[in-house]
């Protein structure tokens, strides 16, 4: 849940999301997505990106969102028309 992995920030800005997943959501044509937004406070930014189908990475190199000191972040995902499972890493820069 996202009480458990929402995490105090410092003061800034995040950006440049990248996610990375090692088994594609679903085979070509089928719909399947997994769409990443980060979070901040429970509430989703402008900061998101979206993996289709046979694609294992996905990136938001333009949007951008402030924080302020205790601020929490997260990272929220959503699944769209039953992706295969998988895990997944994502970074993003953060900028004082």
């Amino acid at each position: 849940s996202e009480s458990a992995t929402k995490f105090p920030m410092p003061a800034g800005t995040v950006r440049q999301l990248r996610v990375r997943v090692p088994t594609a959501p679903g085979p070509a044509a089928s719909g399947n997505t997994w769409t990443f937004t980060v979070r901040k406070n429970g509430v989703s930014t402008g900061v998101t990106c979206t993996i289709f189908e046979t694609a294992t990475s996905c990136s938001d190199l333009v949007n951008t969102s402030a924080f302020a000191a205790g601020d929490l972040i997260s990272l929220r995902i959503d699944a769209i028309s039953n992706p295969y499972d998988s895990d997944g890493f994502w970074t993003a820069q953060f900028t004082p």
